[in-house]
C-alpha cells in the first residue's frame, strides 16, 4: 500500500548499518522465532526491571520484518524516559519508535513531549510517535507524539488514505498533528494476529525512515530532512496550503520518498540578514505542480514551557517588471513546517519561478 514491499522482498534495502530504538511499555521477547537471525539487544540489567511484552514483541516484530539487517534496541519505559534513551544514545541509536501515549490524553503539549524535542534537537536523533486511538473518544492526541520535533503517526486503511475512526487528531495546546499516517487497520503479524492502533502503523514509518536512512546516510543527522521529505511525498492531503486535520501530511509514500530523496535542500542562515531568507528558482510549465514543504526543528529544554519555535513561512512568487506576484503562500503559524501544493494554468505565464523561505518575524512561543 505504501511502495514499500519490493525494496524489501528483494532486499534491496534492509535497514543494515542503522540502529532502531524500540521504547514501549515493556521489552520485545528476544527468544521469539520472529528475532531469529536478528540482531536484538534489550535492557536487561539487574537495577531495572525488565517484563517481556506482547504489544513490544508484535511492535518489534513489524520492524524486524521490514529491517532485517538493523540493529535493533528494545528498553522498557520506566518513569520519564531519560534513563532510557541515554541507554539507546549510548548505543548510537538513529531512530526510537515509541507505540504509546498518556493513558488519559488531553492534547496538551507537556514535558514529556518537550523531552523528546530537547533530544532530537541536541542529538539529531529521528523519534516517530504514536498519536494514541482517542478518534472515537476525545480525539486528543497523546504525549509524546506532540512535540514539535516529532513525526506524530496516525493510522490509515490498508487500502486507502483516509484516517481510521479510532485515530487520535484533536490538539489543544501544541503543534498540528499527526504528521502523517500509515496502515493500521487488520495488521497481521504472525503468530500473533492481527492487530489496529496507532501502535501498528508507528514501526511501519520507523522502519521506512530507517531504510531511507540506509539509502542516504546523512538522514541519521537531520531529523527534520526526514519529516519534510515524508510530509512532502506523502498521499492524501487535499489541502493547496498546510495539512489536513486528521491525516496530516497523508499517507506515507515510501516509493516517493525514494524517487525524490536527492531533492532536499539543506538551509542555512549563510547571511548578514537579520531575518533569515533563502530563495530557489524553479521553473514552471502549463499543468506542472510543484510541492513544497519546508521543515525545521524548534528548540527545547525539556520543559513544556521551554520549547520555542521559530515562525518561517513558504511562497511561491513570479517576478516581472520589478513587480513580485505571490502565486501562493503558506503561513501557518508556530508549527515547525511549511507546505503548498501549487499547479500552474494557462492564466499564468510559463517560466521561472522563485521559491522563497523566510522567516516571518523574531516571534516565538514560549
Amino acid at each position: 500500500a505504501i511502495g514499500v514491499a519490493d525494496y524489501i522482498d528483494t532486499g534491496t534495502l534492509t535497514g543494515e548499518d542503522i540502529v532502531i530504538g524500540i521504547l514501549d511499555l515493556g521489552i520485545a521477547d528476544e527468544d521469539h522465532s520472529n528475532f531469529n537471525n536478528i540482531d536484538l539487544t534489550v535492557r536487561n540489567e539487574w537495577y531495572f526491571i525488565e517484563t517481556i511484552d506482547e504489544h513490544a514483541t508484535t511492535v518489534a516484530s513489524i520492524i524486524a520484518k521490514m529491517c532485517p539487517d538493523a540493529k535493533l534496541l528494545s528498553v522498557e519505559l520506566s518513569g520519564n524516559a531519560v534513563s532510557e534513551i541515554d541507554w539507546m544514545l549510548d548505543r548510537n541509536v538513529n531512530v526510537i519508535n515509541m507505540s504509546f501515549g498518556d493513558k488519559t490524553p488531553t492534547g496538551n503539549y507537556s514535558s514529556d513531549s518537550a523531552y523528546m524535542d530537547y533530544i532530537i534537537n541536541t542529538y539529531k536523533v529521528t523519534i516517530v510517535a504514536a498519536v494514541g486511538n482517542e478518534g472515537l473518544m476525545s480525539g486528543n492526541v497523546a504525549n509524546p507524539a506532540l512535540g514539535y520535533n516529532v513525526i506524530g503517526v496516525g493510522a490509515c486503511g490498508t487500502n486507502n488514505t483516509a484516517a481510521t475512526n479510532f485515530s487520535s487528531y484533536k490538539v489543544n495546546n501544541g503543534p498540528d498533528k499527526p504528521n502523517i499516517v500509515a496502515p493500521g487497520a487488520d495488521i497481521e503479524i504472525a503468530p500473533f494476529g492481527n492487530f489496529s492502533g496507532t501502535s501498528f502503523s508507528t514501526p511501519i514509518v520507523t522502519s521506512c525512515v530507517a531504510l531511507l536512512m540506509e539509502e542516504r546516510t546523512d538522514l541519521t543527522i537531520h531529523p527534520e530532512y526526514v519529516l519534510a521529505l515524508m510530509m512532502n511525498n506523502a498521499e492524501g492531503n487535499t489541502e493547496e496550503i498546510g495539512f489536513n486535520e486528521y491525516v496530516g501530511a497523508g499517507r506515507i509514500n515510501f516509493e516517493s520518498m525514494m524517487t525524490y530523496i536527492n531533492n532536499i535542500i539543506p538551509i542555512t542562515n549563510n547571511s548578514n540578514s537579520v531575518y533569515l531568507t533563502r530563495t530557489f528558482n524553479v521553473v514552471l510549465l502549463h499543468n506542472q505542480t510543484i510541492r513544497a514543504t519546508a521543515a525545521w526543528l524548534s528548540k527545547a529544554n525539556g520543559n513544556a514551557n521551554g520549547t520555542s519555535c521559530t515562525d518561517y513561512d513558504l511562497a511561491l512568487i513570479y517576478k516581472s517588471n520589478n513587480e513580485e506576484y505571490v502565486m501562493i503562500h503558506s503561513v501557518q503559524t508556530y508549527d515547525p513546517n511549511e507546505s503548498f501544493t501549487f499547479t500552474l494554468t494557462s492564466e499564468y505565464p510559463e517560466g521561472v519561478y522563485t521559491l522563497r523561505f523566510k522567516q516571518s518575524s523574531d516571534l516565538v512561543q514560549e
